[in-house]
């Protein structure tokens, strides 16, 4: 049973294009297996599902582990809830 999320965070650069973030969530039962993995399993999954050019890059940013479903949940209501009064008082 998936009981544990993994975030990664990862930035695509294609040629000629602005470097892009995209957001994976991996679900998972052991939260032992290695950033590299996530990482990697991450960046296979963007590749099989685009046919990207041969010169696009991609970097893992980071790779956040959650124990449980609520924690994952709570963070990412958190950072909605940042980015959503960012709009309303922008510096």
């Amino acid at each position: 049973m998936l009981t544990n999320n993994v975030l990664v965070i990862l930035e695509v650069l294609e040629l000629k294009k602005s470097p892009d973030l995209r957001f994976v969530t991996i679900g998972n039962s052991d939260n032992s297996t290695s950033e590299f993995e996530f990482g990697s399993q991450a960046i296979a999954t963007f590749r099989a599902a685009k046919n990207y050019s041969a010169g696009t890059t991609f970097t893992v940013r980071k790779v956040i582990k959650f124990d449980d479903i609520d924690s994952y949940v709570m963070f990412l209501k958190n950072q909605l809830s940042e980015y959503l009064d960012s709009l309303k008082n922008p510096q």
